[in-house]
């Protein structure tokens, strides 16, 4: 239940129209500037440690010769999907361009970001209408986002994830609103009620229920995101602003970048190493507990290092772009 990365990775889109939004929020340009401002501010964020990552990647496995034999044991067949042959320049360079994804499967998730960028300021514009009208219209927006998500899941890597960013944009306002309702009509729901609902809600949604209906992932969206307005209350506050967890905020991109590729690499290290190997069978469920603990670790370390010397500076530059061409 608990080995659930879809849930990971929805809860981190709908964080991302949370925080993005409230950025944008503190942007007070018209429109045209504000949009090119978001677009070059969010490419040097993203992309420059897309690139050195992939590029790190493919340089060890070109070196190295590494080579997928497709026989991992006591995995799971995930990791047999990958790097069955060395990577070459034309996979290399669609990998680069986001046009695949397979090199580094994480990145696929990097490719929505990108994408929904494009947009993102437009939809934040939307969702910060204050007339009579856009309570409809906002709720319109969002049906019709996931409509597009239930009628056509497999439109592309982008489309079912839109609404989730939308739903991220609308937390601060509907969570309010939610909350002053409830409280108007004397409905009592105590904190760890609602925390515990909304884990489960998403959790289990993709063990109990997966592929059985149209529209799969949208509870585990709903959950996410009263799971995260819940915690941006007084209540729950005091968790974002921990140091360690602001810290850890910092380099979660990196981390997110690195976390496959080292992982894999370290499985594919235990599976061709004899003594090792031998461990597989022996001692599968502890090997895997020290191994996850060690990649996390050293995805870590790549993260730190990756946010100081890539994504801190692709920050900074991409600041000043913007503010040169956008001022």
């Amino acid at each position: 239940m608990f080995a659930n990365g879809a849930a990971g990775v929805t809860i981190f889109f709908i964080l991302s129209g949370v925080v993005l939004g409230l950025s944008l929020d503190f942007d007070k340009s018209r429109l045209p500037s504000r949009y090119g401002k978001f677009l070059i501010k969010r490419f040097f964020r993203i992309y420059p440690a897309h690139v050195v990552c992939l590029l790190i990647l493919c340089t060890v496995l070109i070196v190295f010769g590494i080579v997928n034999p497709g026989t991992f044991e006591k995995s799971s067949m995930f990791y047999n999907w990958f790097y069955r042959t060395a990577p070459d320049a034309r996979a290399i360079i669609t990998n680069l361009m986001l046009k695949q994804t397979y090199l580094n499967s994480v990145t696929w998730s990097v490719k929505v970001e990108m994408i929904v960028a494009l947009f993102f300021p437009v939809l934040h514009l939307v969702s910060r209408a204050n007339n009579n009208r856009a309570p409809f219209v906002q709720l319109i927006i969002l049906l019709l986002l996931i409509g597009l998500s239930i009628v056509n899941p497999g439109g592309g890597v982008v489309l079912p994830h839109v609404y989730k960013f939308y739903l991220g944009l609308l937390i601060p306002t509907y969570g309010m609103a939610l909350a002053a309702f409830f409280k108007y009509k004397k409905l009592s729901i105590s904190t760890p009620t609602i925390v515990t609902l909304s884990i489960v809600a998403i959790l289990v949604e993709r063990q109990l229920v997966y592929g059985s209906y149209p529209g799969f992932g949208v509870i585990q969206a709903l959950g996410a995101a009263v799971l995260i307005y819940v915690l941006m209350q007084n209540s729950g506050g005091w968790l974002f602003r921990l140091k360690a967890l602001k810290k850890l905020g910092q380099y979660s991109y990196s981390f997110y970048l690195w976390h496959f590729p080292i992982l894999w690499l370290m499985y594919y290290g235990l599976h061709t190493n004899l003594i090792f190997h031998g461990l597989i069978h022996s001692h599968a469920f502890a090997l895997a507990c020290v191994i996850c603990v060690i990649s996390i670790f050293a995805a870590y370390l790549f993260a730190l290092i990756s946010y100081l010397a890539i994504e801190h500076r692709g920050i900074i530059f991409g600041r000043n772009v913007a503010t040169k061409f956008w001022s």
